[in-house]
């Protein structure tokens, strides 16, 4: 694969690590966690100490340099230690899971959301937003006017009220979280979905009578229940003027076929979808630059496919090198006066019209690209009628059974 995947934040370990009988959890959710409520507790961030060490390594090269002004010596050694302290002190946030739902705490607020929540049908979508990483979650538009948030036994807002700096609905069917945690964003993302859809069913089904939520006060006591019936949530996807189409990323679920023949598979090639052609994207994807404006995905490509476009990729990713480096060639000969402008401004144009035909033979069977707005995925499909099949497996994964 050429694409790179978004690296755990440091500090984060594999969730196994944090919950070691994670496989009896998953087998029996309900009685494990009736009996073992599970806490995953703050990421164990390594930053502050890394910054902090720097700071005083230069400060400590600065005065024996020369410098011993009593002013400049308590900026460097008091001012400017507490200002790094305020910036990069982590905060302090922990993950409950019990039988009745989640609850989040962090800087003293605590958010309480049942099971059925994270019961939608989509994925966990991880993105890097500064120096944080923040997960993107499905959530099921008819539980989230049961989410609450308290401080100090006082509730201080529900549902799409609830709105924090860690803690957003961007939508009616979408949640962000910063991966403030412990365990890695995309491990606990999906474990929260897999338990939602187990235990966010049994009040759907009947098997635990709820009583009804009448106030926070009542949510407060434990009694989360079902809002009975569910709400129309936003577009999952849809075709615009151009005929592409435009997939919400934690609905983002493909059929069990090919994307380039059409055939039956369980093989699929993860890629990095990007907001658009950039000079220097060969060398961002080598050293992880700028991934907030990329989104990464795993698309059906049978073993023959993957073959075929291997190939096209690799291709590809020598060209885009050398694309790369062209321009920094050509500014240096012309800054040495060994070329012409002239001559630079000409490969320089043919240089932008073979990276224009590079970007018109894709890797992939289909176009595509991010839409970091809208948080969707766009594609353009080469084979005839692989988008509406699309469309028709996202619909039925979103039917209630």
């Amino acid at each position: 694969m050429n694409a790179h995947e978004l690296q755990a934040p440091v500090g984060s370990r594999p969730l196994r690590q944090v919950i070691p009988q994670l496989d009896r959890l998953l087998e029996q959710p309900a009685a494990f966690l009736e009996a073992h409520p599970v806490r995953i507790g703050p990421l164990r961030s390594h930053r502050l100490a890394v910054y902090l060490g720097l700071y005083f390594l230069l400060a400590a090269v600065y005065v024996l340099a020369g410098e011993r002004q009593p002013l400049m010596l308590f900026f460097l050694f008091a001012v400017a230690p507490l200002l790094l302290l305020a910036l990069l002190w982590p905060r302090r946030a922990a993950l409950f899971l019990v039988k009745k739902g989640i609850a989040f705490e962090n800087d003293g607020q605590t958010i309480c959301c049942p099971w059925s929540l994270f019961s939608a049908p989509g994925q966990v979508f991880v993105r890097q937003a500064g120096t944080v990483q923040e997960m993107i979650l499905p959530v099921d538009a008819a539980s989230v006017a049961r989410v609450f948030s308290s401080k100090d036994g006082r509730v201080l807002a529900q549902g799409q009220e609830v709105r924090t700096d860690w803690f957003e609905f961007l939508s009616s069917g979408e949640l962000r979280i910063d991966a403030d945690f412990e365990a890695e964003p995309r491990e606990l993302g999906e474990l929260l979905l897999r338990l939602g859809q187990t235990l966010g069913s049994v009040a759907a089904t009947g098997d635990e009578p709820v009583p009804e939520v009448t106030s926070p006060a009542d949510a407060l006591d434990g009694r989360l229940s079902d809002s009975g019936g569910r709400q129309q949530g936003d577009k999952t996807a849809w075709f615009d003027a151009a005929g592409w189409l435009h997939v919400k990323l934690v609905r983002l679920a493909f059929p069990p076929h090919c994307c380039g023949c059409g055939r039956s598979t369980n093989e699929y090639e993860r890629m990095t979808l990007a907001q658009g052609f950039r000079w220097f994207d060969f060398f961002a994807s080598w050293f992880h630059l700028d991934q907030e404006q990329e989104a990464s995905v795993s698309v059906p490509l049978c073993c023959l496919c993957q073959r075929r476009y291997h190939r096209r990729r690799f291709v590809r990713i020598g060209v885009k090198a050398m694309l790369g480096i062209v321009p920094l060639a050509l500014l240096y000969l012309v800054a040495q006066r060994q070329l012409d402008v002239v001559a630079g401004c000409f490969w320089m144009a043919l240089s932008l019209v073979a990276a224009l035909a590079i970007r018109a033979t894709p890797g992939f069977p289909f176009e595509s690209r991010y839409d970091a707005d809208q948080r969707t995925a766009v594609f353009n499909f080469w084979l005839d009628g692989y988008a509406t099949r699309l469309v028709a497996h996202l619909k039925s994964a979103e039917r209630p059974s």
